[in-house]
């Protein structure tokens, strides 16, 4: 595998190399950026476009907003499967923080505090929970970092605060989080302005909201129970076998015993003739009464009388 340079159609030549950005793609391939800031240049610029790519023919867009709409940076984007982008946090411009319920769409319940860099993941049951970030001074460094936990319900649009069990993760900020069935996933970042960024990974179960612990491999779990369930279905499987090859050795001896039974040997006569016989219930001979009714022998239809012959 290589990288490759595509070739994007109707790209904006005023486009700026962004900092403190999120993208998201929707079902149909299209990309969305918002904001962000250059740092490059001696005076920090930020933006407020919406910048769209449309991977299925590598078309650019932007969409200009009215000068009056925020520059937007250091926020969280999730895109929920009716469209919407929810835009959570960050920040306007260099200093001016967005409260996490400061939102287009209001949203109600605990009070979860102003925050740039943190990370956010959408559930299936349509929450989005977000963990970390920071704050900064006026000279743009990490002032505090945080370690707390919160979630919104975009059905109802109101925040909570989880009760969360085990070792928890550091404060963390300049992560990143992705979900893994039940499982939030959070890497990297850092703890402070003064420490280096971080290789670690931390591994929070949403369905509990406990934080597994390094020997807890969430995946190693679940390897264990598809193997155990595996072996258990092997098992089941080799005894259903087992039962119907004795059911079939049993049901033989019986067949075998119940026609051994009907056959009554006669000397000369061979055992094909013995089978061949055994199918015929009643013989009549030439000057005996239709009525009368013998006994089955293997001799070739030769009758052994019964109770109504009598010799003349």
């Amino acid at each position: 595998m290589q990288w490759t340079t595509p070739t994007i159609n109707n790209f904006n030549s005023s486009f700026e190399t962004r900092h403190e950005i999120q993208a998201v793609i929707d079902n149909n391939g299209k990309i969305f950026v918002f904001g962000g800031a250059n740092y490059i240049n001696s005076t920090n610029l930020f933006y407020n476009d919406m910048n769209i790519l449309d991977i299925t023919n590598m078309t650019w867009s932007t969409q200009t907003q009215s000068q009056s709409a925020l520059t937007y940076l250091g926020y969280t984007a999730t895109l929920l499967p009716n469209g919407l982008i929810v835009y959570i946090g960050g920040r306007s411009g260099s200093s001016s923080y967005v409260s996490p319920t400061d939102m287009a769409q209001s949203a109600s319940g605990s009070t979860i505090a102003s925050r740039t860099l943190h990370s956010a993941v959408l559930t299936q049951d349509g929450n989005i929970i977000i963990y970390g970030g920071s704050i900064h001074d006026s000279s743009g460094k990490i002032a505090y970092v945080f370690s707390d936990i919160a979630v919104l319900n975009t059905n109802s649009w109101v925040w909570s605060v989880p009760s969360v069990s085990g070792t928890s993760a550091p404060p963390l900020t300049c992560h990143s989080a992705a979900l893994y069935k039940n499982y939030m996933i959070i890497a990297f970042g850092k703890t402070s302005e003064f420490h280096p960024f971080a290789n670690n990974i931390y591994i929070l179960d949403i369905q509990n909201y406990t934080w597994v612990k390094n020997n807890d491999n969430p995946s190693t779990v679940q390897a264990n129970n598809n193997s155990s369930n595996l072996y258990n279905g092997i098992g089941i499987g080799i005894g259903v076998v087992i039962l119907a090859v004795v059911l079939f050795v049993i049901g033989l001896f019986i067949h075998k015993n119940r026609h051994k039974q009907e056959i009554i040997a006669t000397p000369g006569t061979s055992i094909d003739d013995h089978i061949r016989e055994t199918h015929i219930s009643t013989i009549y001979t030439p000057g005996i009464s239709s009525p009368a009714k013998y006994e089955l022998t293997p001799t070739y239809g030769v009758p052994v009388p019964g109770n109504n012959y009598h010799s003349s």
